[in-house]
């Protein structure tokens, strides 16, 4: 048994170092949150700047996020869902923001009680910028078809006229000519 443990914690170890994302496992009965290696290289802080509570999670998510994903981490415990996924920004040791997709596995008791939740962020913060980069490109492609079918479109309204235009300057002689 104590072999059959070992390997299991030797192989949870290797798999949390294999992956980008800051694997994390969150006690909900004790408020406790342990993050993997992928947290402290995604993120740059040192193990001893993280507290091993909740609050060391909160308080870096963005001021603007923070009542959406608090709200939604109550209402996914407090459920019966046995999934929690979401977006949000998250700060890094250097001060800015990444933009993060968070989603977990919720642990429930017998009667339904959460009891454990175990994670994966992983930052998307250049995945949303290509993203934003494309659509904007999109956008601008749209607007360059639209002006171009509106230039055709007065082309077409214009070209009667300036051949109207000639026209007259061929019936009508001009009165320096006179």
């Amino acid at each position: 048994a104590e072999e059959a443990l070992r390997l299991s914690e030797e192989r949870f170890q290797l798999v949390s170092r294999a992956t980008n994302d800051a694997i994390w496992d969150m006690d909900i009965v004790n408020k406790t949150l342990w993050w993997g290696d992928g947290y402290y290289t995604l993120f740059g802080y040192d193990r001893s700047e993280v507290l091993p509570g909740w609050t060391s999670w909160i308080e870096r998510i963005h001021p603007e996020d923070e009542a959406r994903i608090s709200a939604g981490f109550q209402q996914a415990i407090t459920g019966t869902a046995d999934e929690w996924k979401v977006e949000y920004r998250y700060r890094r040791k250097d001060g800015a923001y990444a933009v993060v997709q968070d989603r977990a596995r919720i642990i429930r008791d017998s009667a339904g009680r959460a009891l454990r939740m175990v994670g994966g962020m992983t930052d998307i913060t250049e995945h949303k910028k290509v993203l934003n980069q494309y659509l904007r490109a999109q956008r601008m492609e749209s607007i360059g078809a639209l002006a171009g079918g509106i230039a055709h479109d007065f082309n077409n309204v214009l070209s009667p006229v300036l051949m109207s235009i000639e026209l007259l300057r061929l019936k009508i002689p001009d009165e320096g000519t006179r």
